[in-house]
């Protein structure tokens, strides 16, 4: 089962990246629960659903004059969860800073739907929040 989540978070991080908004609606699902970084200013702890995601995503993108994501890395970790590391690039509107960071997500996966997406603070948080060890895998951003 574990392949099969990693699976479906490649799935997410390709229609994301595509502005796939119809496959990013079948992958996702209508009761996610969505959970910010606790140091991104101006966010709720935690959006519920899809109506939830949106505004979520709506927000974040609302403030860059261009933004991309990269998936570098992905991990399995237990109770269908996924890591992703992924290389965030961009230029906020409001003051122009540009951003090339890596910041750390996961993903957690059942029956075919990812029902919780949360992001970290640090490698250090997200690792321990799975319970994996610091040993990274290689890269495997493919085929997202």
């Amino acid at each position: 089962m574990a392949e099969e989540d990693l699976e479906v978070v490649k799935r997410l991080m390709l229609a994301i990246r595509r502005s796939d908004l119809q496959s990013v609606l079948g992958i996702v699902d209508p009761h996610v629960l969505v959970h910010p970084r606790s140091e991104e200013p101006g966010v709720k702890e935690v959006y519920e659903g899809h109506e939830g995601a949106f505004e979520y995503l709506g927000n974040w993108y609302s403030q860059w004059d261009d933004y991309e994501i990269e998936p570098r890395e992905y991990r399995e970790a237990s109770g269908g969860r996924v890591l992703v590391v992924m290389a965030e690039r961009g230029h906020l509107k409001r003051t122009g800073i540009t951003l090339d960071e890596d910041f750390w997500h996961s993903f957690t996966v059942r029956d075919g739907r990812v029902t919780e997406w949360h992001m970290y603070d640090s490698r250090e948080q997200a690792l321990e929040a799975l319970g994996l060890s610091d040993a990274a895998p290689e890269p495997d951003a493919d085929d997202a």
